[in-house]
């Protein structure tokens, strides 16, 4: 197998345009390669990886094939898969992919990050170009990042800005992934933006920033957390109003003196980051929205629709790169 290399992509400044070009395959080998069953036969034909680009909303991105093609919108089919299971190769669990076709006839696919109506407006999507007359199949299966193993795939990654939750937001459209691990070929599901669980869906935003902490289980990121607040959470009516309280009654608040966007909301079992207070204003409530990665994978949706409503939490906040300290969950 060829040496990997590293598919960290394009660092972007917000409005510029970022250029780059694909390597269209002969026509048999194309359709090998996307191919599900046959697609990791054939890594060691494929001439160069394909791209990886890191956009910011607004920025312009070209993609250039050498010649007139077609162009293709792939994304990750929502879904659960388990890494946890037996009998499967290293672990990594084959992920499925779904296409459509978006134009063709030209050399060069141009698009504004986020404001192009026919592509996500944030995550992570793929781009493909294939030659006139070559059979795209409706689903396409790998255990490896499509660009990786395909140099006429582009993988692109929109957010919004480089603050904890922007990085989160590139997870958007990726399916949910139990245990996320190294493929085959030497990438990783979750740094490689292939998928995530809960946990690994925090830990990506934070090494995104810099911060070295392994992709670990919702209690073995707790060394690397700090509390906010001390004791459990939990909603309780009052007065009619559904409201977080804790252990001594007391309102929970967000905003400097609380809860803080990208805060961590530990479930014992699942983890959730906190987004936006979009409830009572001021205060932790059921409507305020988080970010997780859960059942079909990453999400934003409220407290009251995160599937652990109801179930006591701690709020966290990532601490220093080495453990910070020593968070017991009851």
């Amino acid at each position: 197998m060829r040496e990997r290399v590293s598919h960290r992509g394009i660092r972007p400044g917000c409005g510029r345009e970022l250029v780059f070009g694909l390597t269209l395959l002969p026509a048999l080998i194309a359709v090998i390669l996307w191919d599900g069953q046959a697609l990791e036969a054939f890594v060691e034909e494929a001439p160069a990886p394909g791209r990886c680009c890191l956009a910011l909303l607004g920025d312009t991105i070209r993609i250039d094939s050498g010649e007139p093609c077609d162009w293709f919108l792939v994304r990750a089919i929502p879904g659960a898969y388990d890494d946890t299971g037996s009998g499967r190769f290293h672990g990594a669990d084959t992920l499925l992919y779904s296409t459509a076709f978006l134009q063709g006839g030209t050399g060069t696919l141009v698009f504004v990050a986020g404001e192009d109506s026919g592509l996500p407006s944030a995550g992570t999507f793929y781009i493909a170009a294939a030659r006139p007359g070559i059979a795209m199949p409706d689903t396409i299966a790998s255990r490896e990042p499509l660009h990786a193993v395909c140099p006429s795939i582009a993988q692109v990654a929109v957010r919004s800005g480089d603050t904890y939750i922007d990085y989160l937001l590139e997870t958007i459209g990726t399916p949910f992934i139990m245990a996320p691990t190294s493929t085959p070929g030497g990438s990783h599901q979750a740094d490689d933006r292939m998928g995530f669980d809960c946990a690994g869906l925090a830990v990506y935003g934070i090494r995104r920033m810099g911060m070295d902490v392994g992709y670990l289980g919702p209690a073995g990121i707790l060394p690397f957390l700090e509390p906010v607040l001390d004791g459990l959470l939990a909603p309780r009516e009052i007065d009619g109003t559904v409201l977080y309280l804790d252990d001594s009654g007391a309102t929970v608040p967000t905003g400097d003196e609380g809860l803080r966007p990208g805060d961590i909301l530990h479930f014992r079992v699942q983890v959730s980051v906190f987004l936006e207070d979009a409830g009572t204003p001021g205060l932790l409530d059921p409507q305020d929205l988080v970010i997780q990665s859960w059942f079909d994978g990453p999400m934003i949706c409220t407290l009251e629709e995160n599937g652990f409503y109801g179930l006591p939490l701690r709020v966290l906040r990532w601490g220093q790169a080495t453990p910070a300290s020593t968070v017991v969950l009851p």
